[in-house]
């Protein structure tokens, strides 16, 4: 086919395929959401925590997440919201913006509503919607658990809320004050000429608008004066302390009279002084048991509500226990359950009756219960995964960079991973920069995972290790493994070799099956570029996923061009070959010279076969028993023992691996032959998470929590899959890395 009319072809494929995607997400919306919310009923003047759980059930990401009580006996008063969501909260609803609920994916929101009010009321349903559009457009209504009932029971301590303060109709003996309760209650007016005010006007009606006229008052005199409100049960609310003026006395001539009046109309006066908060416990020292935090918060007015938050104040949650609240010095106490190790931004909120809040200042809590320990390490070249070989080494070239992305238990506040050259092979004479190189991490405070970009300048055979420091000062080094980096590959032109190698590239072609024919290469999903540029020193660096390809090399300014031989690799894999552009083969015709055509040129060899310069260690637990365990699945806990009599296959893995789920639904289909034990060990996460992750991807095999990594610690291995393979008596027989296929774990259990 014609190169021009294959590119216009591409061309076309590209432009459907790029507007048929815009179409599609433009015209997406949501179809499907299933909801729960918990608990389902709740009693008369309660505070109450409640669950919200939105499972994306449809095919499209949500962006937009809103949640409306049930009726307006519902006030939310709180709330926290994992993960990345922007949120903003009002009595009545919470709206979530600025983050994706992939599908198959349940968000949680927990919120703190208080129930008012003494009458009893069937169930309502609460109202929870969501949208593909970060602005809400075409929402659709989740379907679900969703109604709350209230039964009578509870106990009315909720003192009427006073606003809406207001002296009007000021004469010279008589003033009028009015105010709103949010429940029915009395009206007591008490003034005088000073703050000890003196004299009392009582309405007993039950209300929740109130207006008391004052009167038998002096002209033009300041009175103080405040105002209260006593609810059926007692309870009692008081205002600030006011002040009003009645007006002058008439005054007249001889000649005209005239009257006047002067009315003084005075609001409220706003209080704007904010709570005080104050710390009992101890920050200094790092907490190995749940952390107790008390304190105590004061306020001219009264302490309405306090709530605490771990992460610095981006979400908060109420105190456990609000000692004299409503007074104006209330005690606070919260346990902070369920902490991983790390260090956690502790901040305070406390509101007064009035509506003033206040932020304490921030503390830092470290929770220290395990040594900082890192775990399964991960290598990527853009979206291409580099797997190790069987023995657990990675092999690379020098002059790429690759992300490593590693877990981690035990908290540490800082990682950096340190390469040091082995001194294994025919290089073992050489001094280099490069022999020792220190890395940083970074962590995602979203997944907690660590990562950053690891380059190697010089070939070599590297052992890397990962330094781990917590907040309490605790350091580890551990060893990630070995790491192979070859040689940069070389294009030469014998009779210039020195003469403006930077003019050299190589186009690399890939097999498209879909079209049964050769294509350019998409090397930036791969992180790499294509055509690869030759450097200064007639080099170049590249890495190839699995596939069929064939290189064509040129050099522009000798006008060289030539294709190498058609290769395939079935992995991932370094290519370094050299390549050696001889002239081409030409036939002399006495004064004239003509170049063959290239079908007459021989291909360029490809060499695919590298030498490994690292000798594989067995591991330590190799012809022994595996190392007791006793872990969590499923509301059971199995040891170690409860293996033996079959031979068993252990394997490592975590959720957030690429391999994972290929790996998983592999063992899941095996497990159903009950002739073998198959078991699924996933290190460095929680039981709850390994569970909603079984149940998303509906996986039959047994599946492990090993949170703390003690079992995984145990056998020393940092590489993912990796399976450890014991006999009927549970003596460790192989050891393997890498995703594994029915037939490879089928052939390693009959040993």
């Amino acid at each position: 086919m014609p190169k021009k009319l294959l590119f216009a072809l591409s061309l076309f494929s590209f432009l459907v395929l790029i507007f048929s995607g815009f179409v599609k997400n433009v015209g997406a919306t949501v179809s499907a959401c299933t909801a729960t919310v918990s608990p389902t009923s709740v009693t008369t003047y309660s505070s109450n925590s409640f669950t919200i759980s939105v499972q994306n059930t449809d095919s499209v990401s949500y962006s937009w997440i809103k949640i409306t009580v049930p009726s307006s006996r519902f006030t939310i008063t709180g709330g926290s919201i994992p993960g990345a969501w922007n949120w903003s909260s009002g009595e009545t609803e919470v709206t979530m913006i600025n983050s994706t609920l992939s599908a198959g994916s349940t968000q949680s929101v927990n919120l703190t509503v208080e129930v008012r009010g003494g009458d009893a009321a069937a169930s309502a349903n609460w109202t929870i919607q969501v949208s593909d559009d970060s602005g809400g457009a075409s929402p659709f209504t989740c379907t679900g658990t969703l109604g709350t009932e209230i039964t009578s029971g509870g106990t009315d301590t909720y003192a009427p809320v006073i606003s809406s303060l207001t002296v009007s109709e000021v004469a010279q003996t008589s003033v009028k004050i009015t105010w709103t309760t949010d429940e029915s209650s009395n009206s007591v007016v008490q003034y005088g000429t000073t703050t000890a005010y003196g004299s009392t006007k009582t309405d007993t009606s039950l209300v929740t608008s109130h207006s008391v006229t004052v009167d038998s008052l002096s002209s033009n005199t300041s009175y103080h004066f405040k105002v209260q409100s006593t609810d059926s049960s007692s309870n009692t609310a008081e205002s600030d302390d006011n002040t009003f003026v009645t007006s002058q006395a008439a005054t007249s001539t001889t000649v005209t009279t005239t009257t006047t009046v002067t009315k003084t109309v005075e609001k409220l006066v706003d209080d704007t002084e904010k709570p005080g908060i104050s710390f009992t416990t101890k920050f200094d020292k790092p907490f190995s048991a749940t952390p107790e935090i008390s304190g105590k918060v004061t306020d001219n007015q009264g302490v309405a509500d306090v709530a605490y938050s771990i992460d610095g104040g981006a979400n908060y949650l109420p105190v456990d226990e609000l000692t004299n609240p409503r007074t104006k010095t209330a005690n606070f106490q919260f346990s902070i359950f369920n902490l991983l190790d790390g260090n956690y931004k502790i901040r305070v909120r406390a509101t007064d009756l009035t509506g003033n809040s206040a932020i304490s200042e921030e503390k830092i809590l470290i929770f220290d219960r395990l040594p900082p320990r890192t775990g399964a390490v991960v290598y990527s070249l853009g979206s291409q995964i580099l797997e190790p070989d069987e023995s657990g080494v990675f092999t690379t070239i020098s002059g790429l960079d690759q992300k490593i992305t590693l877990s981690a238990v035990g908290g540490p506040t800082e990682i950096s991973l340190i390469s040091q050259m082995s001194h294994i092979g025919p290089i073992k004479e050489k001094t280099l920069a490069s022999e020792s190189q220190v890395f940083s991490l970074t962590k995602n405070p979203d997944t907690g995972l660590w990562s950053g970009t690891v380059s190697f300048s010089d070939p070599g055979n590297y052992t890397l290790s990962a330094k781990s420091v917590d907040g309490a000062g605790n350091e580890i080094l551990f060893e990630l493994g070995n790491v192979q980096v070859l040689n940069k590959g070389r294009v030469v032109v014998p009779s210039a070799s020195k003469e403006a190698p930077d003019r050299r590239e190589i186009n690399v072609y890939y097999f498209e099956s879909t079209t049964n024919q050769f294509v350019l290469w998409d090397a930036a999903a791969y992180g790499q570029e294509n055509p690869i540029k030759v450097d200064l020193n007639a080099n170049y660096s590249l890495i190839l996923p699995a596939g069929k390809y064939f290189f064509e090399i040129r050099d522009a300014r000798y006008g060289i061009r030539k294709n190498t031989e058609i290769f395939t690799i079935d992995r991932t894999t370094p290519i370094n070959t050299d390549f050696n552009l001889a002239e081409q083969k030409s036939i002399n015709l006495g004064p004239w010279s003509f170049s063959l055509p290239e079908i007459f040129q021989e291909p360029l060899k490809i060499d695919i076969s590298h030498m490994g310069l690292i000798r594989p260690i067995e591991s330590q637990v190799h012809g022994k028993e595996i190392p007791y365990f006793s872990l969590e699945a499923n509301e059971f806990t199995f040891d170690s023992f409860y293996f033996r009599g079959k031979p068993t296959v252990f394997t490592f893995v975590n959720t957030w691996h690429p391999s994972a789920s290929e790996q998983i639904e592999i063992l899941g289909a095996l497990s159903r032959d009950t002739k073998f034990n198959y078991v699924v060990v996933i290190p460095q996460e929680s039981l709850s998470k390994i569970e909603i992750y079984k149940k998303l991807g509906g996986y039959e095999v047994l599946m492990l929590a090993d949170p703390d990594s003690t079992f995984f610690g145990e056998l020393d291995l940092s590489n993912l899959p990796a399976h450890v393979f014991t006999d009927n008596k549970g003596v460790v027989k192989k050891i393997k890395i890498g995703t594994l296929n029915t037939e490879e774990v089928i052939g390693n259990l009959l040993m």
